[in-house]
């Protein structure tokens, strides 16, 4: 299982604080922020900071005291698992129209 499927699976079994350092520690969640926003991320530390700024606490234990807080982090989420979808779905898209061209009688 790919880390991102993993972090889709498990996220809702986690605390705020947890969801948060999952987010942070993704790889694709750290490129997927360089490229979409204006923050450049180059490690889990750049994205740790990315999470708290969005959700506009000093620590990502405020997470869970916060309400406003805690739906930033789960709005951050479904943006992010909106993207590894639509990335997947691409993905599929290339293999499915390979393996259509290798299976055509040459």
């Amino acid at each position: 299982m790919t880390e991102d499927k993993l972090l889709y699976v498990l996220y809702s079994d986690l605390k705020p604080r947890e969801r948060a350092c999952v987010l942070a520690r993704c790889k694709t969640f750290q490129e997927w922020v360089t490229s979409y926003t204006n923050y450049d991320v180059y490690d889990e530390e750049d994205a740790a900071q990315f999470v708290r700024a969005w959700c506009d606490v000093r620590s990502r234990n405020d997470i869970e005291k916060n309400p406003d807080a805690l739906k930033s982090l789960d709005n951050l989420h479904e943006a992010f698992v909106k993207f590894v979808e639509e990335e997947n779905a691409k993905e599929e898209k290339v293999h499915q129209v390979e393996e259509d061209s290798e299976s055509r009688p040459g």
